[in-house]
């Protein structure tokens, strides 16, 4: 009974399930017999995005399977070859069976550009919503007197390249910002030797940029009173005031010199005693620490039977004693300075003849020195002055230590003073107009000259004779010192400042000027005023007078010595002879400009004496050439006897405890590459390393790294303009940090 219920149940499905199966079968034979199938098609949903459209979805064969998503704000869809990604929608081109398709999803990178100072940056390529791993490309456009240093990202520095581009690969939220820098602009903060001054602001490594903000602040000093910020020279000298606050802020968008103006509330009397009846005449008002000029030869009534030499700061001579005309420091005080008289050889011990309207001293009898060996020849005899010494007045004299020839003589005869043994000292005057033939041969004794002047400088104004304003500072500058020594590469090639404040434990004299003064002259002075734990930094051009091969214009060290007589004080006559033979092309100079009240400078505005810093910088402003052709070292410039010059007075210096150091000038690249120019000058340069002695003196640069772009000099190939003097300097900051270590 059971089995056959079991088989009534099984034919009645039978008999409801073939309808279907009829059915289904029939569905698809049309589909077949038309040529058409379908298939199913899935993405799955992950946590970056959702499915919102039907999924899965029946496509017919070679049909778009498409989906609509909702994708998170912080991905992004990635195509791949088997589907697009299009928004909020994903497609699947060209279905062919039936699938399930797992969606890729990257990181969204979201790029924000902010502002900066000086400059733009913009998208090149890429978007401001990127993919992780995609590769954008910024532009960056500086503003006019600025120039790209980098691009930052997220605190990250990129380096750009020279069109402007920087590329990157993001994988991360980027913060981006352009690093503008203004160009180098020159600044100057000037002021004389009263009151101080603080500058602050946002520059580094000692440049000044375009749009440095600046702030002065007037340090206050006891006695001084600040008058103000001026342009275009100090205020008592036409200058524009700026501001009288004593804290002044500045953007700096030029060159600019800025001068400081104070006044000592406690300013001094300089003067002197102008005559036997103690007549006291006022010839400066000065502030402390200013330098005064001393009066001239007829500035002093005359003194019956003795000639004026000089002035001193005690009555009795024992005190400091000035050259006429010389330059002094004026102290916390007012100054006297009583005249120095020597007493002249009397008529009766001279023979003597007249010549028209004047006298010739024709020779002296012996025995007419003083007790010190010194014979002062008198300025007149028989109420007519003398104008000449005959030849040979005092040939062969072994007496004379010291001898004064005063204001009025024109002529020195031949052999004057020749084989004079222990003639150390000789005074001349600024009237000489011939000196005779062996005049001083056989002299070779001869150490100190010392100048009489009468006449009124004609060379405050020069560039070359701002040496004696350096000189001032080389004496009168208080602790270790690094004194720069050489020609006019210095003075347009260095940046002092900058080696100041390298350096906080030294001071700086840039003690430089021009190449014709030749390199022994000043050697010779700063020997004179070194001390113990100076550093000397000897730098000459590539000249023979700089390298010590000739003296052929010896005669051009007048020119400070015009500005300041004592200099001479310090100045060996007998290592530099050329110098006093070239004293008739200076006095010849004197007599001729002197009374018509003018005087001699160089007209480029560039070569301004005021252009000079306390330091002896030359801080005028000047643009770049754009070819100087350099002038190349050769090995006529390492003789023997040129090299000795230099390591003997280096031997002195360091005798006195302080060291000597040899840099390179700056000099001009031309069409020469580096490589190239050194080559060319190896041979010099393997000369002079033989030659300079190394337990006197150490060479511390490479000749080629002071070779620089023509763009960074003036008018010469070893004149920098104010952006090369800071490049130069650097260098040698460099150089002599490694020296001193």
């Amino acid at each position: 009974m059971m089995k056959n219920r079991f088989q009534y149940i099984v034919i009645i499905a039978a008999m409801a399930v073939l309808p279907l199966l009829f059915a289904y079968k029939h569905m698809t034979k049309e589909e077949n017999s038309a040529g058409v199938e379908t298939f199913t098609v899935a993405i799955v949903p992950s946590d970056e995005f959702k499915v919102v459209s039907p999924n899965p979805v029946r496509v017919k064969k070679g049909d778009r399977a498409e989906f609509t998503v909702n994708i998170d704000d912080d991905h992004f869809c990635v195509d791949t070859d088997l589907y697009k990604c299009n928004g909020d929608s994903i497609t699947i081109d060209n279905v062919s069976c039936d699938r399930t398709y797992y969606i890729k999803t990257v990181r969204k990178c979201r790029i924000g550009v902010t502002e900066a100072k000086g400059g733009t940056v913009t998208l090149a390529e890429g978007s401001e919503e990127s993919r992780a791993g995609d590769t954008v490309t910024f532009r960056l456009i500086p503003e006019e007197n600025y120039v790209v240093k980098g691009l930052l990202v997220n605190e990250e520095i990129y380096p750009v390249q020279s069109n402007g581009m920087c590329s990157l690969t993001v994988n991360e939220d980027c913060t981006v910002r352009g690093l503008f820098s203004g160009v180098e602009k020159s600044f100057m903060m000037i002021k004389k030797n009263i009151g101080n001054v603080a500058v602050t602001g946002n520059q580094e490594d000692g440049c000044f940029l375009y749009g440095d903000e600046l702030v002065f602040s007037v340090i206050p000093t006891s006695g001084i009173i600040f008058k103000g910020w001026s342009s275009e020279g100090y205020l008592k000298d036409g200058g524009k005031l700026i501001s009288t606050d004593e804290v002044y802020s500045f953007t700096l968008t030029d060159d600019t010199e800025i001068y400081a103006n104070f006044e000592d509330i406690n300013t001094y009397s300089a003067s002197f005693v102008s005559d036997d009846e103690g007549t006291v005449r006022q010839f400066a008002v000065l502030s402390a620490d200013e330098y005064g000029e001393l009066p001239l030869y007829y500035d002093v009534k005359p003194r019956e039977g003795h000639i004026l030499t000089g002035f001193n700061t005690k009555e009795d001579g024992s005190g400091d004693s000035y050259s006429l005309g010389a330059m002094f420091v004026m102290g916390h005080g007012d100054r006297m300075f009583y005249p120095e008289w020597t007493k002249c050889v009397p008529a009766e011990d001279l023979e003597y003849e007249k010549n028209g309207s004047g006298i010739t001293i024709k020779g002296v009898k012996a025995g007419a020195e003083d007790e010190k060996g010194v014979i002062c020849f008198p300025d007149s005899v028989e109420g007519l002055p003398v104008t000449a010494l005959a030849a040979g007045v005092l040939e062969g004299n072994k007496a004379v230590k010291t001898v004064i020839v005063p204001p009025g003589i024109e002529r020195l005869g031949k052999r004057a003073f020749r084989n004079c043994p222990a003639l150390k000292t000789l005074f001349i005057p600024e009237t000489l107009t011939t000196v005779g033939k062996e005049c001083f041969a056989g002299c070779d004794e001869l150490t100190d000259l010392r100048l009489i002047q009468s006449y009124a400088k004609i060379y405050e104004l020069d560039y070359d004779a701002a040496l004696a304003r350096k000189y001032m500072r080389l004496k009168n500058s208080e602790g270790k010192r690094i004194i720069l020594v050489g020609g006019s590469n210095l003075c347009f090639g260095i940046n002092s400042e900058m080696i100041r404040e390298a350096f906080p434990d030294y001071d700086v004299v840039n003690f430089s000027a021009t190449y014709l003064y030749g390199l022994a002259p000043l050697l010779d002075i700063v020997a004179h005023n070194v001390r113990e734990e100076d550093v000397v930094v000897i730098c000459p051009e590539y000249r023979d007078r700089m390298f010590c091969v000739n003296d052929l214009s010896a005669w051009t060290n007048w020119e400070y010595v015009d500005l300041n007589p004592d200099i001479l004080k310090d100045l060996d006559i007998k290592k530099n002879r050329a110098v006093l033979n070239g004293v008739l092309t200076y006095t010849d100079r004197k007599q001729t400009y002197a009374p018509k009240k003018k005087q001699l400078y160089i007209a480029d505005p560039v070569y301004a004496v005021a252009g000079f810093n306390e330091y002896g910088d030359l801080t005028t402003k000047r643009s770049g050439s754009k070819n100087r052709m350099p002038e190349i070292p050769t090995v006529a410039l390492t003789t023997d006897a040129a090299i000795k010059r230099i390591n003997d007075y280096c031997v002195e210096i360091a005798e006195k405890g302080a060291r000597c150091c040899f840099t390179f000038t700056s000099l001009s690249l031309g069409t020469y590459t580096k490589e190239g120019l050194t080559s060319e000058a190896s041979a010099f340069l393997k000369e002079l390393s033989a030659k300079l002695d190394p337990k006197a003196i150490t060479v511390i640069s490479d000749f080629s790294d002071y070779l620089f772009e023509n763009g960074y000099f003036y008018d010469s190939c070893y004149h920098m303009t104010l952006e090369g003097a800071k490049i130069r300097t650097r260098q040698l900051i460099r150089d002599l940090a490694a020296c001193m270590e």
